[in-house]
């Protein structure tokens, strides 16, 4: 402990010479470093504790063991095999992997960061972090942060195991606290990106497009992204009587919706509902298994594959750069709120009504035809013949 000029009592805690030498165990660098352990005596008795731990850890840590117990790395490595990573979706938890990976192993003066004790990382730390990692921009830095604040919160949750009493990653002014709002995609330009599908020989693609944007289903559902359980979820053939239902299973809220293909009038006039996605449906091969499949190796498109295709085709319909294949969902989330309806979870499948108010964006149209249909709105975007038999758009 140290007098300051103020009379107050600081505390700090160091590690043995020999140690600060740059001796290595199995080789590896001390994890634990001299440290102001500050003014709280409770406080510092605990860090030091859990320096004391690393330290030994370190020093009598069986060969080849590749983090101490306490350290930063193993901290991630303790999250990883907890109930609440394991119940996150797969591409979420390679995503927070990722993020934690790049944070360990973050180069120090000797060994990196991982080698270091959670314990003592502070918030002068946790900002040194966050600049470190702005050189690799603004997004990635932030969602570091965040999985990091996350993993500390647990820490902190299971202290007696973890020896981590705080979270430094709480309240960090970061630069892009979200994500930015994803764009939605309007029906001419979901037009476009199906004609310019099928040119390239991507009917699989034009159809994923209309089952997100014509039913507001999500992505990972409409290509079956792996999640980790065995549960059935997706498009199937089994589940769709053209003309009449369609059923789909979702792989995130696990909702089931069963959606009527037509509107069957009491004079016995029928109207189709989603004429658009019938049309493309029409046009793949059916067979056992879930709709939309890669036909060369007939199992669901992998993620890169899906943003690979997805590029290519807008780059081949001249659509916007940031046009994701998100924004189908969006677009028609949005073109229902447009045509009046404010709760869309019959179609969406969210859980939540404040949910859909994400995705039904604002528009000018929306006053103008809230008591709308969406059939009767989408006739009104869509082009019309004069008198002359020109076809042309009745929107300015």
């Amino acid at each position: 402990m140290k007098k300051l000029a103020d009379g107050s009592t600081a505390f700090y805690w160091q590690p043995p010479n020999w140690a600060k030498r740059g001796v290595k165990r199995n080789g590896r660098p001390s994890p634990v470093r001299a440290t102001a352990l500050g003014k709280d005596l409770v406080n510092a008795i605990g860090m030091a504790n859990a320096l004391n731990d690393g330290l030994d850890g370190w020093r009598v840590g069986e060969e080849g063991t590749a983090e101490t117990v306490g350290s930063i790395a193993w901290l991630f490595n303790w999250y990883r095999k907890s109930r609440l990573f394991s119940e996150k979706a797969e591409k979420t938890r390679k995503d927070y992997t990722r993020m934690m990976e790049m944070v360990a192993n973050l180069p120090m003066k000797t060994g990196t960061l991982g080698t270091r004790m959670a314990s003592v990382v502070d918030g002068a730390a946790a900002d040194k972090i966050y600049d470190r990692l702005l050189k690799r921009g603004d997004r990635t830095a932030t969602y570091a942060m965040q999985v990091c604040r996350l993993v500390w919160t647990q820490a902190v949750r299971h202290s007696s195991t973890t020896k981590v009493a705080t979270n430094p990653f709480l309240k960090m002014r970061l630069r892009s606290g979200a994500k930015s709002i994803t764009r939605a995609t309007s029906r001419a330009e979901y037009e476009l990106y199906r004609q310019a599908a099928h040119d390239l020989g991507y009917p699989e693609f034009a159809a994923a497009a209309a089952v997100c944007f014509e039913l507001c289903q999500r992505v990972s559902t409409v290509f079956d992204y792996p999640t980790g359980d065995k549960l059935a979820r997706g498009i199937y053939w089994a589940d769709y009587q053209p003309g009449q239902v369609i059923r789909l299973r979702q792989n995130k809220t696990n909702v089931s919706l069963e959606l009527p293909l037509v509107l069957r009038e009491a004079d016995g006039a029928i109207t189709p509902l989603y004429p658009e996605l019938e049309d493309e449906l029409s046009k793949l091969a059916g067979n056992d298994g879930n709709i939309i499949v890669n036909p060369r190796s007939g199992q669901p498109f992998t993620e890169r594959a899906v943003s690979t295709r997805h590029r290519q085709i807008c780059l081949a319909a001249k659509l916007p750069k940031d046009m994701t294949f998100t924004g189908f969902r969006h677009g028609g989330i949005t073109e229902l709120g447009d045509a009046g309806e404010t709760d869309v979870r019959a179609i969406s499948g969210h859980k939540h009504m404040s949910t859909t108010i994400i995705y039904n964006k604002v528009t000018t149209h929306k006053a103008k035809r809230i008591a709308e249909a969406r059939r009767r709105h989408i006739e009104l975007l869509g082009e019309i013949e004069d008198d002359n038999g020109t076809r042309r758009s009745p929107l300015p």
